[in-house]
């Protein structure tokens, strides 16, 4: 369970893919690893997002300038992500190449993504239409995928570029057996974000094979499915705030619903009855993953006729 929530204080489960912070000093902005036109860098007199003394100061001098780090990125559709805020007020910066339209920071901490520009990671850079002259930033990452997952700090130590493993959640063995009726009817709901939508496939719930995938989209395929045997949309397409979907099965049919439509009952192979354990925000093999958090997972052993 991670510090994210949802509401007052609604804890929520992570689930990532493995990804690795190519930036090696991701806090440091002090080191010669980061190239300083025009600007100077100090501690920040404020905390980071986690709480530490880490933050930096980075302070724009009488003309344009940036805080940069180039040939790190390969691709130019990998994305780079940092926190930052200002000192007092709002106002624009670039966190990439001086072209198209500057973030808009204020006085509170967020986190900014970027495509990537040129092969080059900006922490920071005052040029073109940004209006601001000085700045705090904190945990630059830049990862593989159009998406950020969160923050894998390099900083320290010999400061590497780091790899988090993918997460792995799965109930198996006599914790599944204990819940679930095995060649009997059930019904899954499920509450969830997910930070992909379209740009890989998003898993929230599957079995043990690829015939018993509950809960998942395609690429470049917004629509929530089932699949079974039988490809069967739940009627709508994946938001990018919390997600509602509940799917009810038997021998022959599969019913669905997807954030209140109506449901979608269609014929079924039966085989989402017979799995032997459950995947959680991740597919069959575990090599996809939700790239996001789940809220709530409730499983009844009937069908939602009897319920």
């Amino acid at each position: 369970i991670t510090g994210a929530t949802f509401g007052p204080r609604v804890p929520m489960i992570l689930v990532e893919p493995s990804a690795t912070n190519l930036v090696t000093y991701s806090e440091d902005f002090s080191q010669n690893y980061w190239g300083k036109q025009n600007v100077t860098v100090s501690a920040a007199p404020v905390a980071a997002p986690d709480g530490s003394m880490t933050a930096t100061h980075v302070v724009k001098g009488t003309s344009e300038g940036h805080l940069v780090k180039g040939q790190i990125v390969t691709n130019g559709s990998d994305t780079i992500s940092i926190w930052a805020r200002t000192v007092s007020g709002s106002g624009t910066v670039f966190f990439n190449y001086h072209s198209g339209t500057p973030s808009t920071v204020t006085d509170e901490w967020q986190r900014f993504e970027v495509t990537a520009n040129a092969a080059h990671v900006y922490a920071v850079n005052f040029r073109g239409s940004s209006t601001l002259d000085e700045l705090y930033i904190w945990g630059v990452q830049a990862e593989t995928g159009s998406v950020a997952t969160s923050y894998i700090p390099t900083s320290g130590g010999d400061a590497a570029a780091r790899t988090r493993a993918a997460d792995d959640l799965s109930i198996l063995g006599s914790q599944f057996t204990n819940f679930f009726n095995s060649g009997g009817d059930g019904t899954f709901y499920a509450e969830f974000i997910t930070r992909t939508i379209t740009e890989e496939q998003v898993y929230v719930l599957a079995g043990h094979s690829s015939v018993q995938r509950y809960m998942y989209s395609n690429t470049s395929d917004a629509n929530l499915k089932s699949f079974d045997g039988y490809s069967s949309n739940f009627g709508g397409d994946i938001q990018t705030t919390l997600n509602r979907a509940s799917i009810s099965y038997d021998s022959n049919t599969k019913t669905r619903s997807l954030n209140g439509s109506t449901d979608l009952t269609s014929v079924g192979a039966g085989v989402l009855r017979d799995s032997t354990r459950l995947a959680i925000g991740q597919s069959w093999s575990s090599t996809k993953q939700l790239n996001g958090h789940i809220k709530r997972l409730i499983y009844w052993p009937y069908h939602s006729d009897s319920l």
